[in-house]
């Protein structure tokens, strides 16, 4: 029943604005903190790495959640 600090990795068909992710995370996480962002332009991808800290269920609804945009290309959780 504690918390589990977990890598996520998000890559964006294009650019997003921060507050939009920023919501999502805010929801589901207890605590996070961005470690990366890069930014790929002949891709038209951003992938950013973030360390989130919640519990093992809130990290599945936050990818869950994540998977209905359309902006999502791809989420994978260490």
């Amino acid at each position: 029943i504690g918390s589990y600090q977990k890598k996520l990795f998000i890559v964006t068909d294009g650019l997003i604005k921060e507050k939009e992710l920023k919501n999502f995370l805010l929801m589901y996480a207890k605590n996070y903190k961005k470690l990366s962002v890069e930014i790929n332009k002949k891709d038209n991808e951003m992938h950013l790495t973030y360390l989130v800290e919640g519990t093992s269920d809130s990290i599945n609804k936050l990818v869950q959640n994540l998977f209905k945009e359309d902006w999502l290309k791809s989420c994978k959780v260490e």
